[in-house]
């Protein structure tokens, strides 16, 4: 019996595996910031994976970069997330739905101060959008959404006061739109 079932996942592997296909997607827009103490930013976002269920689900990982304007500490974030996508195929316009989990590094280019040490923290991004096929496996994106990026600081012991300050996690996140290609 154990043989069976053995078998019986070998070829269920096997067909999945051969249902899939490779996809990817280069996006960059703007974010504009809500969270408290957020800045807005240009992202740039690379998303690899495999695409199968006859093109509708989508499972990959990606990568990131923000660029903060006319914030005076010059921040910059990095999410790294997986990525999950269902595309709804029955029109020629296809929508879509999209859901990113990971971790965003931050990184400024002048100091924190005030007696803190900065981290990034949690990243957390659903869209929704749409998908126009332009030739063979490409495709224009055009998305909407929220990303959450949590920023860290923990409290160092301050010469100029005398005690630990609290640790805090800020929400600088906002809502943002992208476009993209999809090959």
């Amino acid at each position: 019996m154990k043989r069976v079932f053995f078998a019986m996942a070998v070829m269920l592997v096997a067909v999945t595996a051969s249902a899939q296909k490779y996809s990817g997607r280069i996006e960059t827009g703007y974010q504009f910031a809500t969270g408290h103490d957020a800045f807005d930013q240009y992202i740039l976002n690379t998303t690899h994976g495999v695409s199968f269920a006859g093109d509708r689900l989508f499972a990959g990982v990606g990568i990131g970069v923000g660029f903060s304007r006319n914030y005076p500490f010059k921040y910059h974030t990095l999410p790294v997330y997986a990525d999950l996508r269902y595309t709804v195929k029955r029109f020629a316009v296809r929508p879509f739905a999209d859901f990113r989990i990971g971790y965003s590094h931050l990184w400024h280019e002048d100091l924190c101060g005030g007696g803190y040490v900065e981290s990034g923290g949690f990243y957390v991004s659903p869209s929704l959008g749409v998908s126009i096929p332009l030739i063979d496996r490409f495709s224009l994106l055009i998305s909407v959404g929220y990303a959450y990026s949590a920023r860290n600081l923990r409290g160092v012991d301050s010469a100029d006061t005398g005690h630990i300050p609290k640790d805090l996690t800020l929400d600088i996140g906002g809502w943002f739109v992208t476009a993209g290609i999809q090959f």
